[in-house]
């Protein structure tokens, strides 16, 4: 299997996109007819509202966790990696700060739209309200990528991101695959909005426009497991409804719950969206909000359960260290038994390879490849199970845990955070001991080989880009320890063995290899 990372192609309207608006641009002209005659002198079209009743997502077992946006062609623009100095990727600190629908209108440069965006308000608004009704049909039918490219689509009529000068412009669209020594800075982008006239009438019609798209995108969003840009798109919303609409507060809410990968924290502001959907009531939709509470606080206790108990038996660990250190008068240096730089490599190897198995999705879907699409998915899940535990562990601060956990603690486990702040020695001790989890889960993974290779050597290549200097990770060692853990994982899926057994047979493998070497010098 192949797949590129990053496309080399401009991001083009798709084809239904653009036959809706060719057909309302071609209509425009008996549009304006027909706005004329109407005694009411509004455009055509459906109502740009926000549905009155309230739908609840229902999350399929499969996936459950994030899949990242399958059109954020040209996000990997914006990533650190892409720039060559960290002076550079500061400099684009704006632009990184909008949401994915505004960054990638920046690639929509098709003629078409620009002469909609060049329109007075009242004909951009006629055309978007022609391609909604088509788009909202898709929609309904759950075709939520499509759909999603198409709200966009009509977003950037109205609300879009240019470049600054037709010569970066050239340069950049010429050069998206090579941009590292000359990166898209916060200075090459104008954010520009459609403007128009009768302030009072239009100003109505653009914020209804506006909170109609972005409550369709972030709906969409959700429905493809892209939380966080839900909530960025939401985040938007408030903009266009001055704090008014419960269900803004509702669907925050939902795509801060149904992500799997939320922490404590994420949780505790659905909960305060919740009670703000609760506060702004509309009758009909109090059950299904009292609904998801109830699903919520279950979601809280269990996350704040988990979290405890990791807790618990890291400083159970820590104090036994501690009085098995002082009882044999030993320096806590000389205890300290992990990598630390190796986890931290572990840690971006899995990182890469959540990217990778989206890239892997993606390719599998555009191919038509069920089989292997829906083994994908599943295969995405196990994985997800296992890096976000390893992720806790591996971000956990001990000195700002959360309160709440707090309070739960023994006063035996409070005295022991004291002392860990007390000394920085300390604290190198509990930290080896949640390094020592990391290695311990990341042993036991049961990774794709050929996902974690492609991870793993894209990770080194990167290591000896931005730190050509640091020789930690030798080529010799990196190969042998890559390719032993490729082995290891072959044989897992080959034979279906647990870790126990793999362990059993490497340390077989080790005694023949000695062996092997020793005889012939006998």
């Amino acid at each position: 299997m192949s797949f590129n990372s990053h496309p080399t192609n401009l991001l083009e309207i798709n084809k239904f996109g653009e036959d809706l608006l060719e057909d309302s641009l071609n209509n425009i002209k008996q549009k304006e007819n027909m706005q004329n005659n109407d005694d009411d002198d509004r455009p055509m079209g459906g109502c740009p509202v926000f549905m009155n009743k309230f739908k609840e997502i229902k999350i399929k077992f499969e996936p459950k966790y994030p899949i990242n946006f399958m059109f954020n062609t040209y996000d990997y623009i914006f990533d650190k990696l892409n720039y060559e100095n960290n002076e550079k990727y500061l400099q684009s600190k704006k632009i990184r700060s909008y949401p994915l629908h505004l960054r990638n209108t920046l690639f929509i440069r098709d003629e078409k739209v620009k002469k909609v965006r060049k329109m007075d308000f009242e004909q951009s608004y006629i055309i978007g309200e022609e391609m909604k009704e088509k788009i909202n049909k898709i929609y309904e039918k759950g075709e939520y990528e499509s759909a999603l490219n198409n709200y966009i689509l009509i977003y950037s009529f109205f609300k879009y991101l240019d470049f600054s000068s037709k010569n970066r412009e050239n340069f950049i669209l010429n050069n998206l695959t090579n941009l590292r020594n000359d990166p898209i800075v916060d200075e090459d982008v104008i954010k520009k909005q459609i403007t128009y006239k009768n302030e009072g009438y239009n100003d109505i019609n653009f914020k209804s426009n506006m909170l109609f798209l972005l409550k369709r995108i972030s709906y969409c969003y959700i429905k493809l497991r892209c939380f966080s840009d839900a909530i960025r798109a939401l985040d938007e919303a408030f903009e266009y409804a001055n704090d008014t609409l419960p269900d803004i507060y509702f669907r925050r809410a939902q795509a801060r719950m149904y992500n799997k990968s939320s922490n404590l924290k994420e949780l505790k502001l659905a909960m305060n969206d919740l009670n703000n959907a609760l506060v702004k009531k509309i009758k009909t939709n109090e059950d299904v909000i009292k609904n998801e509470y109830l699903k919520l606080q279950k979601m809280m206790k269990d996350k704040s359960d988990f979290e405890l108990n990791v807790v618990k038996k890291l400083l159970h660990n820590f104090n036994y260290a501690l009085m098995k250190i002082k009882k044999n008068k030993l320096k806590i240096k000389d205890s300290l038994v992990s990598n630390i730089e190796m986890i931290n490599i572990n840690y971006q190897v899995l990182v890469e390879m959540r990217e990778n198995y989206y890239f892997a999705l993606k390719y599998f879907k555009k191919n038509n490849e069920k089989e292997k699409f829906e083994k994908g998915l599943k295969e995405y899940d196990d994985f997800l199970d296992n890096f976000f535990i390893f992720e806790y562990y591996y971000k956990l601060d001990i000195l700002n845990i959360d309160k709440e956990i707090k309070k739960k603690l023994e006063k035996e486990e409070l005295l022991s955070i004291e002392i860990i702040r007390s000394n920085n020695i300390f604290l190198q001790l509990f930290e080896d001991f949640k390094f020592r989890k990391c290695d311990d889960i990341f042993m036991k993974l049961n990774l794709n080989p050929h996902i974690y290779e492609k991870s793993y050597n894209a990770i080194l290549e990167r290591e000896r880009i931005l730190n050509p200097d640091n020789n930690y990770i030798t080529e010799k060692n990196s190969d042998f320890a890559n390719y032993f853990k490729l082995f290891l994982n072959d044989l897992k899926n080959i034979f279906n063995l647990n870790m126990n057994q793999i362990y059993f047979i490497s340390v077989i493998i080790f005694i023949i290899s000695a062996v092997a070497i020793i005889a012939p010098l006998l």
